[in-house]
């Protein structure tokens, strides 16, 4: 048939039209949480992201950032369109994908296909595709600015690229498609590394274009072969550069020359053996070695985005992660060396006796002429009978150690075998942080909750409490997508093997293989789902081929091979996306979602002008990297995590101006901040010369001016140490009443002296960076910290903090009951009433996923601290007015009351509002109920915290009503929780 091209061409197009329609609907606007914030603030920046980084992904962010034409509020929403073009994109090539393996399958060619087969064909890719782009997992990253979007588009390009090369006849033309492949490959590790998993595939198939008969040692081989090279693409560039390292250490410290001239010895080393390679084959007419060598070539030029990381690390953007702006930093930089490492061969066992530690590796650093010994790399050595191979559950981490027993049935203090390692391997790394990822995808999802199952068709017909129903991420797609794709991998595999083994080691290496390699520990902060959508898009081109099969077997069955019969079966399998769409669309769709930026803009409005804050975790920060460095919000405020600031690097970018920010007054120096010098880990050992708490400021200055008294020999040489648990630091009070410092309403609680307990057994740098701001900064720069900072620091400073808003400030006041905080209720209540943003909140329609439920609860409760403390200074109305705006901008029609709204009760009641109170806690009640009931007879993992903020709220409800007099509401949730309190308690 002449017009299969331009009917495949043209249904691609369209196919590409409606999946970037979609995702152009429901685009999130702005910055969403995680990485997207980082993202969107480095690319409209050129700043360094964390690593191994992504440059051509911020290079591309940039170019698009210009389509918001200056206005700063569009920048997120034209770098998210990123994303959804290259989705579109990945889903136009999926789709020509599914009709070339279609065609091969079906033994047909452009020229000599029937009417009839090219609509079975465009409907297997119509269906596929779509499939594709209404899945879970590949839809969630097709919204937000993150790099997975455009990794996929690469790995879809090179998947189809190679199937249109098996197809060319002219070797010539063959041989620059191959190129031209090996150029995306290269350009795909400027985004991440997930497309190179793709290259066995791509191997085998070469193999079976270059081979007619096959053999299985050809088959292995060639396996072998493309490991290699898999392995080479991944690591020949950080192989590379530490050769440059090496050669530039040596020519520095030995012959004198320049900083860098390793790099540009080796760069010119390679070019040369390259262009005389080439030429040579030339020469030689050595086709196969020329076009490896012509390959390697433009692998290395898509490599080249990296030179972009050195260049915008020296030009010291305000986000500069890890400052890679030598070939030692970029070497430590593309090797991720400041993550945990996960053994993969060999390990110990998570309780294993550590037996010693020995110095590894040298690290140098940049001095003022020559490379200096800055540190070493330390060597772990355990018990070797306490070591395993194919090691799976090795974290020494007591919260990892408990889970490893939980999900093996380890008792505590029994001895992990090789079958619990393998146990562990197969339930968890495989069933729970892959298989449920792949179930979610084709059969169907229970929630947005973290650990949420997989959905049959039976939990379909199954009644459900309303929490769990009205959770708009459950999503049953009643197992016809996961059906129509076993009988597509049925089907290819009767029909093409060929076909069949290309697609199936594309759908290993993307999700077996994956799990093999990240070996990840028991519990993520999050689900990792995104990372297996090369697996969902192999499986979605067997979904496509089930369409094949499914009109075959139609028309078998109907004896009939009319068109009609192939549009019938066509019309059933589109079904399946139909559903998929129908079941996806309202958890997927953004379009009004504000509320991680605005949640960001709360916090820093929650600071004092010129303030330093301090953050702790990826979503604490990254928004707020984003609405300071593109929209420009309070740039006067400096904002610390507390995770970066152990890196020297990170320290010394704190130490100058940025933006309206100026330095910190540090008093320690560079030294002293120095890594792999005496205070990257600071223990705890006790002096028994030394009695009670210690002068917090005399301690700084013997760090300072590293007194060896402090000091103590370790297997990496001397570190200091910390002789008492407990630090003070005097406070001049009436310099800082004088210069207002301290709230007028607080004065009395003001203190001369500030006294903490460490938390744990020893300090961090971090911790030093906070000490000594509050010892040189003399309270002139405000110092907040959030509630995760605050947490996590190893110094406990509970006692002197007073709650201004989202943040709290750190201030010689000390709180006569640390459980209950400070709050300045004016700041307080100014901030939140009219300074604070909500929007799209009181939004019904929009979709707040658990994360964003968690960070409406935190408001809830900031309006609840605020009110009660309103009411204990007798203000109230303001607090009346608190809890109104609370229920305004919040109501329950969009996000659910929660266990913040368990205290608003009761604050109600207080003020006399028993109308309201009645209703909330009414229906909280009834939703109690109606849960507790269900769980009493299914056990939900899941839910078990809904379980207890339930048993929670119907217990407070009780007291609340009694206290205020109405006896017989009290009573009514007072039996409530009795009833199902003994009943859970039963059951443990």
């Amino acid at each position: 048939m002449p017009c299969f091209q331009k009917i495949n061409n043209l249904t691609g197009w369209i196919v590409f039209a409606v999946a970037t329609t979609v995702y152009a609907l429901t685009v999130e606007p702005t910055a969403s949480f995680w990485d997207s914030g980082e993202f969107i603030a480095t690319s409209y920046t050129l700043g360094i992201t964390h690593p191994p980084g992504a440059p051509l992904y911020m290079l591309i962010g940039r170019l698009f950032s210009f389509f918001s034409f200056g206005d700063v509020q569009q920048v997120a929403y034209w770098i998210n369109m990123v994303s959804v073009l290259c989705s579109g994109f990945t889903i136009l090539f999926m789709f020509w994908s599914i009709t070339l393996l279609g065609s091969k399958m079906m033994g047909v060619s452009p020229k000599t296909a029937t009417s009839n087969q090219v609509m079975a064909l465009m409907a297997s890719g119509v269906i596929g595709s779509l499939a594709f782009t209404f899945s879970d997992s590949f839809w969630f990253s097709a919204v937000e600015a993150e790099v997975y979007a455009m990794s996929s588009m690469f790995t879809a390009m090179v998947v189809w690229a190679m199937l249109k090369w098996e197809l060319m006849e002219n070797e010539r033309a063959a041989h620059r498609w191959l190129i031209g492949i090996a150029y995306l490959m290269g350009l795909s590790v400027g985004v991440h590394l997930l497309n190179l998993l793709a290259i066995p595939a791509l191997v085998l198939l070469f193999y079976f274009k270059k081979y007619r008969k096959t053999t299985a040692k050809g088959i292995l081989l060639t396996l072998l072969i493309s490991g290699g090279l898999l392995l080479v693409i991944l690591h020949g560039l950080g192989i590379s550069l530490e050769l440059a390292a090496g050669l530039d250490i040596f020519l520095v410290n030995n012959l004198g020359l320049p900083f860098g001239s390793g790099l540009v010895v080796l760069a010119l080393v390679i070019l040369s053996l390259l262009v005389y390679g080439i030429f040579y084959s030339i020469r030689k007419q050595k086709i196969l070695l020329n076009m490896a060598l012509l390959g390697a070539a433009f692998i290395m030029i898509g490599y080249s985005s990296y030179t972009v990381i050195m260049v915008r690390a020296k030009a010291d953007p305000p986000i500069n992660l890890n400052r890679p702006d030598d070939v030692l930093r970029l070497v430590s930089f593309l090797n991720r060396e400041q993550y945990p490492t996960r053994p993969l061969f060999r390990g110990p066992y998570f309780d294993a006796e550590l037996k010693a530690q020995v110095l590894g590796k040298t690290v140098y650093k940049q001095g003022e002429e020559k490379y200096a010994i800055k540190d070493h790399t330390i060597e772990q050595i355990y018990n070797p009978k306490e070591t395993t191979i194919f090691p799976r559950m090795y974290s020494n981490d007591a919260s990892h150690a408990a889970l490893y027993r939980q999900i093996t049935g380890l008792r505590e203090g029994e001895k992990p075998t090789f079958a619990d390692n393998l146990e562990f391997f197969f339930k968890h790394q495989v069933g729970h942080m892959f298989l449920r990822y792949f179930m979610w995808n084709f059969s169907g999802r229970a929630s947005d909750k973290q650990g949420a199952d997989w959905l049959s068709p039976v939990d379909f017909f199954s009644k459900v409490p309303a929490v769990m129903a009205e959770n708009k991420a459950r999503n049953n797609y009643l197992m016809l997508p996961l059906l129509l794709g076993l009988l597509g991998l049925m089907y290819q595999y009767r029909k093409n093997k060929r076909g069949f083994s290309f697609v199936m080691l594309l759908f290993f290496m993307t999700g077996f293989a994956l799990v093999l390699y990240t070996n990840n520990p028991p519990i993520e902060p999050r689900e990792r789902d995104y990372a297996y959508v090369g697996a969902f898009f192999a499986f979605s081109i067997w979904i496509g081929l089930g369409a094949i099969a499914a009109i075959e077997a139609l028309g078998t069955l109907l004896k009939q091979k009319r068109s009609w019969v192939t549009g019938l079966g066509a019309a059933a399998c589109l079904s399946v996306p139909v559903l998929m769409a129908m079941q996806n669309w309202d958890d997927h769709d953004r379009s009004d979602r504000y509320f991680s930026v605005d949640a960001a803009r709360n916090t820093l409005a929650s600071c004092d002008e010129n303030a330093i804050l301090f953050t702790g975790g990826d979503n604490d920060t990254y928004p707020l990297w984003y609405v300071q460095n593109v929209e420009g919000f309070r740039t006067d405020v400096r904002v610390l995590v507390t995770s970066f600031s152990n890196g020297d690097w990170y320290i010394a970018q704190m130490k100058k101006k940025e933006y309206d920010s100026e330095a910190l007054p540090l008093s320690l120096s560079d030294k002293n901040y120095e890594q792999g010098g005496l205070n990257d880990y600071i223990p705890y050992v006790e002096n028994p010369n030394v009695k009670g708490a210690i002068n917090a400021s005399q301690y700084l200055k013997l760090i300072k001016n590293e007194n060896p008294a402090l000091q103590i020999q370790t297997v990496l040489g001397n570190i200091n140490t910390v002789p008492a648990n407990q630090m003070y630091m005097n406070i001049n009070v009436d310099q800082l009443l004088e210069k207002g410092i301290l709230p007028e309403s607080k004065a009395e609680l003001a203190t001369s002296r500030m006294q903490w307990k460490m938390k744990g057994r020893y300090l961090t740098k971090g911790d030093l960076v906070l000490m000594d701001l509050i010892d040189s900064g003399n309270w002139e720069r405000p110092v907040y910290l959030n509630n995760t900072s605050l947490n996590t620091i190893n110094i406990d400073l509970n006692s002197y903090v007073i709650q201004e808003g989202d943040t709290f400030k750190l201030l010689p006041l000390e709180n006569p009951n640390p459980d209950s905080p400070l709050v300045d209720t004016d700041k307080m209540y100014n901030r939140m009433m009219n300074q604070f943003a909500w929007r799209e909140l009181d939004n019904p329609d929009s979709y707040y996923s658990d994360q964003y439920r968690s960070f409406v609860q935190n408001q809830r409760t900031n309006f609840n601290i605020l009110a009660e403390e309103l009411i204990n200074e007798g203000k109230t109305e303001q607090a009346r007015n608190s809890l109104t705006k609370s229920l305004e901008v919040m109501p329950d029609q969009s996000i659910r009351y929660d266990v913040a709204s368990v205290q608003s009760v009761g604050l109600l009641l207080a003020l006399g509002e028993t109308g309201k109170a009645g209703e909330i806690a009414a229906i909280m009640a009834e939703r109690a109920d109606e849960l507790l009931g269900y769980l009493a007879a299914h056990y939900e993992p899941a839910y078990e915290r809904e379980r207890n903020v339930s048993l929670f709220a119907l217990n407070r409800f009780a007291t609340f009503f009694k206290e205020s007099g109405m006896m017989k509401d009290s009573i009514k949730y007072e039996n409530l929780f009795t009833k199902y309190y003994e009943s859970f308690n039963r059951q443990s």
